[in-house]
């Protein structure tokens, strides 16, 4: 009997093919999750409608959409609301629907762990700190005026990624030319014009770009790159689903096939 992978839910055959702790491991490893500082679904609901996105209560979870048939899900970790994307989910609608939501906050709203919000907490209560200390004092100090020379601005702009994965991402950069070197938690390319910094915060690679080059060629680069991650990331699952399938007595690998959305067919035999 043939079974199509892509007839059956996909949660299904993972768990058949990876185990449990396998599939637990392969799906965290594909969230993208962002906190924010929110304690209850009631009160991130009221912020998401108002935005003009819904809210939707479904097989004991919520849910929104992004402005497609796509959508993600809310769950509540570390005791803060938490939006859970897909590393799958197209940039585009990731980053329109956090843009939306912050400007209707009018503040910041999503962060990438609950060590990022407590550091900002810390660092608002510093400042509140030392502006009070600064009404305090009686008499202004000096200015002292030091000449610096002027230096031509160094243009820098910066990405929040998907990437996880430090291999793949080295994988990634190899694979359209771009020489790399790993120090601490940093990963740099140089090129003639321009250098890319990759930084490891809390476990997801922040992408930095210095040079000259306009806000459309760092995007364009950005998008290379991410194209190469996601197709590394795709071989890996393949070649992980296929080496469970080939030490399975019960299950065989049929057939193979690259759709036109290069999405990967597998059809396993059991």
């Amino acid at each position: 009997m043939s079974i199509n992978i892509a007839l059956i839910p996909l949660a299904l055959v993972m768990r058949v093919v990876m185990g449990e702790k396998g599939f637990e491991d392969f799906v965290r490893k594909n969230e993208d999750v962002r906190y924010t500082k929110f304690k209850s679904f009631k009160d991130i609901k009221r912020i998401v409608q108002r935005s003009g996105y819904d809210f939707v209560e479904q097989w004991g979870m919520f849910k929104t959409h992004f402005k497609t048939k796509d959508y993600f899900i809310w769950e509540i970790r570390s005791g803060y609301v938490c939006a859970v994307f897909s590393v799958y989910d197209a940039d585009l609608d990731v980053n329109n629907f956090i843009r939306t939501i912050e400007k209707t906050i009018g503040a910041k709203c999503f962060y990438n762990s609950t060590k990022e919000i407590n550091t900002e907490e810390i660092n608002i209560n510093a400042q509140r700190k030392k502006e009070m200390q600064a009404q305090r004092v009686i008499e202004p100090q000096k200015e002292i005026q030091v000449k610096k020379e002027i230096q031509p601005p160094i243009v820098q702009q910066v990405f929040q990624t998907k990437f996880t994965d430090k291999n793949l991402l080295i994988k990634a950069l190899a694979s359209i030319g771009l020489n790399c070197v790993e120090k601490n938690n940093e990963i740099t390319c140089s090129s003639d014009n321009y250098t890319l910094i990759f930084t490891n915060k809390n476990n997801m690679y922040e992408f930095r770009i210095k040079g000259d080059v306009s806000n459309k060629e760092a995007y364009q680069k950005y998008k290379d790159i991410d194209t190469r991650y996601t197709k590394e990331l795709q071989q890996e699952i393949i070649q992980n689903v296929k080496q469970k399938v080939a030490k399975s007595p019960t299950m065989q690998l049929e057939q193979e096939e690259v759709l036109e959305d290069n999405s990967v067919l597998l059809t396993i035999r059991v």
